[in-house]
Order: C-alpha cells, then structure tokens, then sequence
C-alpha cells in the first residue's frame, strides 16, 4: 500500500519556482498560517518564462536540494510561442526527476478580460496592430497541455485555473479574486491556493 503524504514526524521540502503571483503567495508562511509542520516551503523567482537556470541551480544545491519542485508561470507571459514553452516544461520535468526531485506542476492562473474602454482599446491594439493573440485563449491553450501532460506522466497537478476560475465553460478569473488589475490575485485567492497546495502535496506519494 502506497505511503501518501510524508510520514509521520518527516517533513519535506518544497520549492515553488514562479513569478510575481508566486512571490506574493507567500507559501514559506504557509504552514504557520495552517498550523501544520509537514513541510517546509520556500520561493525562488524569476521574472520571465524560460527558468532554466534557476531550476538548474535548485537541482545542483549540496545539502539543501528540495524534495519537490513546483514549476508554476504567469499569465504576463501569454500569449507566447507556445511550443517553446511546452519543450522548456518537458525538459524541466525530466531534469527534475533524473535529480530525483518531484516535479509538481501548475496551471497557469486566469485572468480577468477587458471591461473598460482604454482596456478593450489596449487589447485591440495589441491583436489587431502588434498581431498578438489573446491572452485568456493562450492560457486555455496552455493549460490544456500541461493537464494532459500530467495525466500521461502520472504527475501532480496544481490546477490553479480550476481553483479560480469562473467555470469551465467562462475559464477567466473570478472577478472577487483579483488585486484591481485583473492580473495579480488578492488575499482571498491566496487563502484558495493554501487549501489546494496541502490538497495537493498530501495526496503525493513522497517514497
């Protein structure tokens, strides 16, 4: 019978590697803010997509190497050459487990679409004058890879989409759940994504 959840008296150690949504999280505060001792949590940020370096500097630590590595972007990067993302996550996940550190990977979380004028008229210029697409459809995209992506490589999933979103049908996010620009989350959000990390990170096989 599998072990789930680290052991009783164990604790594991969980980098999440992001951005700025990521950093305001605050995970590190997480188990106090729960009450829970099982595992011990920090950030590494870096403010652009292609992470490659600093997973790679995660990975090669002497003697503080995580036992897992959340791998979570933000939605500033889309739209974006999608399939160079989908080869960069790919190559971090193998990385990862050829270091014997589990990959956790994470949906990129929604994003409230253009409701004011000057917002509608900045998306029309950035589609129909610098020909780049829309952002909440480059996310779905996305998205859908890298649920697929899990499911065949029978990895765990953070699905922040899911967890923010309005529907499956509307996949933006919550108007109640964004910090005023429809981008960045507000604490609300934060306390979503507490109770979906631990749902998570205890339903891990951690042997």
């Amino acid at each position: 019978m599998n072990q789930i959840g680290p052991t009783e008296g164990s604790s594991k150690h969980i980098v999440l590697v992001g951005a700025s949504v990521g950093r305001q999280w605050d995970l590190k505060r997480l188990p106090e803010r729960e009450g829970i001792n099982r595992y011990r949590l920090e950030y590494a940020g870096l403010f652009r997509f292609d992470k490659s370096a600093l997973i790679r500097e995660i990975l090669e630590r002497d003697g503080n190497r995580p036992d897992g590595l959340i791998i979570k972007e933000c939605a500033a990067y889309f739209p974006g050459p999608l399939p160079r993302y989908r080869d960069l996550v790919t190559g971090w996940v193998d990385a990862c487990s050829n270091s014997g550190v589990k990959p956790i990977l994470a949906t990129v979380a929604p994003v409230v679409p253009p409701v004011t004028i000057a917002q509608k008229a900045r998306a029309f210029v950035k589609k129909r004058i610098l020909g780049k697409g829309d952002r909440l459809l480059a996310i779905g995209e996305f998205n859908d890879w890298v649920r697929l992506f899990t499911e065949r490589r029978n990895l765990p999933l953070l699905d922040l989409e899911a967890a923010l979103g309005v529907s499956a049908e509307d996949r933006s996010l919550r108007r109640d759940l964004h910090s005023g620009d429809g981008l960045h989350l507000n604490g609300s959000a934060y306390k979503i994504l507490d109770r979906l990390a631990l749902q998570v990170l205890d339903g891990i096989d951690w042997r």
